[in-house]
């Protein structure tokens, strides 16, 4: 099975969900990348088998009320 590979700088996430976190560099077990994310104000991090990981979808745009209706 091909493990996916990451770089520095992609935003993953485990494949079972949690924060968003980034990959910063190889981590120190051979193989592994070490990440890091925010727990509220506090910057975490720790390294992880990449086979646990998935490349994090985009956030979505909040949605800004205007005002308007779109009715006519």
């Amino acid at each position: 099975m091909a493990y996916p590979t990451f770089k520095k700088g992609d935003v993953v996430q485990f494949a079972s969900g949690g924060p968003r976190m980034t990959v910063c560099y190889d981590g120190t077990t051979p193989g592994y990348v070490w990440c890091e994310w925010f727990d509220g104000s506090v910057k975490q991090g720790d390294e992880f088998d990449p086979a646990t990981l998935v490349k994090a979808p985009a956030p979505q745009a909040p949605m800004i009320a205007t005002g308007k209706s779109h009715r006519q």
